[in-house]
């Protein structure tokens, strides 16, 4: 994939609407139809925005946030980044199967 940019540029909206419609409707969906990666990009967004609660629970996405906006080159708060990590919850299956 020599595509840069993929999920900062926006695709053809007709084709992340065809691409959530076919989705929605069927479980599946075409990605190569209109050759738009900017597009497939852009349904996967909408797919992650509509979710009903991140993938990443709100507390540690909060700590992690907090930690990363103070000193985050010393090898102790990399550390405790690294923990964060490792305390996340494993991944819905229904989640996991669709992404």
């Amino acid at each position: 994939m020599n595509q840069e940019g993929i999920f900062r540029i926006n695709g053809n909206s007709r084709i992340v609407e065809r691409i959530k419609a076919s989705y929605d409707r069927t479980g599946e969906a075409d990605l190569t139809d209109g050759g738009d990666i900017m597009a497939v990009a852009g349904a996967l967004k909408l797919y992650l925005r509509e979710l009903p609660e991140g993938i990443i629970p709100e507390g540690p996405t909060r700590t992690f946030v907090t930690t990363q906006e103070g000193e985050s080159n010393t090898k102790e708060c990399n550390n405790f980044k690294l923990c964060i990590v490792l305390e996340l919850p494993i991944m819905d299956p229904d989640i996991t199967k669709k992404i």
